[in-house]
Order: C-alpha cells, then sequence, then structure tokens
C-alpha cells in the first residue's frame, strides 16, 4: 500500500493572522523608506525612471491592508 506524504510542519508557530500583520508592517516600514529616499533624490533624478517608481510606491495605499483582521480561525474568533 502506497504511503501518502505529508508536508513538512512548518517551524513557524504564530498565529494564522500574525504573518498577514507582519506582511502589512513591512510594506509599511519599506513605503516610509522608499518615501525617504524620494525625498531625498537629488534634482538631476527628479524626472528619472527611478523617481516614477519611487512615487508609484508612495502613492499606493495600504489603509484597508492595515484595516483588515482576520479572524482567527476554529471558533475562536
Amino acid at each position: 500500500m502506497a504511503r501518502v506524504a505529508r508536508p513538512p510542519r512548518s517551524a513557524d508557530r504564530r498565529s494564522r493572522p500574525q504573518p498577514w500583520r507582519d506582511a502589512v508592517s513591512e510594506l509599511l516600514v519599506l513605503q516610509a523608506a522608499y518615501a525617504h529616499w524620494l525625498a531625498v533624490l537629488p534634482d538631476s533624478l527628479r524626472a528619472s525612471s527611478i523617481a516614477e517608481a519611487l512615487e508609484a510606491i508612495v502613492d499606493l495605499d495600504f489603509t484597508d491592508l492595515a484595516d483588515i483582521e482576520l479572524p482567527r480561525g476554529y471558533g475562536r474568533d
């Protein structure tokens, strides 16, 4: 009889909502860093593709992502 292989258990012991909160938090930290980079960008690069990319990142609105509160699951929410 063939055995069914189970995927290895993750060593990550965070609750299911925690990785989401961590990822959103990391996005907000990165966005702030890119906003600072854009603010100190030399005038000679203001019309460059670097400035355009930084502006696109800074203009993203992550408030909806930050406001999402995932259920804990399995009747614990």
